[in-house]
């Protein structure tokens, strides 16, 4: 009977010795939160690919660009930047019935080349458009532009 006990006490902490262990279900503003934290990491490695896995084949934006165009951009922005650096903040994350969300941030944008002086800083305002397509979430739209510009969005 002790033998029993003692197993049943065991078996008792191991269950939740497991249950502590284990993440806890993140929420799509983390999920979010966390997408764009994954798309900063690879925008400074540049690793183009990793960054237009995270976009819609379906992706369109209001300049009339698809992911093909998407994926030009990042690489003649990666061909001329020798060094990538990306200081984001995130205005606000709105999240549509777990399915859709929109997130407001400013970008500081810092990256060195071999052009005349070798270095370059901007920054600018992202409003980005996601869905979430059952398994993860990926970019539909965007509007962008400068810090300080009028009339981009």
């Amino acid at each position: 009977m002790m033998k029993r006990a003692s197993r049943n006490v065991l078996i008792l902490l191991l269950f939740v010795g497991l249950l502590a262990c284990s993440k806890p279900a993140v929420g799509p503003e983390q999920q979010i939160r966390d997408w764009v934290a994954a798309g900063v990491d690879a925008a400074q490695r540049k690793d183009r690919g990793d960054i237009v896995d995270m976009i819609s084949p379906a992706y369109n934006d209001r300049r009339g660009n698809s992911r093909d165009d998407i994926d030009k951009l990042l690489r003649l922005y990666f061909f001329r930047t020798d060094n990538v650096k990306l200081l984001e903040k995130i205005e606000e994350v709105r999240v549509i019935a777990d399915t859709a969300a929109e997130v407001l941030l400013t970008v500081g944008m810092a990256g060195s080349s071999d052009n005349i002086l070798g270095f370059r800083a901007d920054a600018y305002k992202f409003a980005l458009e996601l869905e979430h397509d059952g398994e993860e979430w990926l970019l539909i739209s965007a509007r962008w532009g400068q810090l300080g510009e009028d009339g981009v969005w």
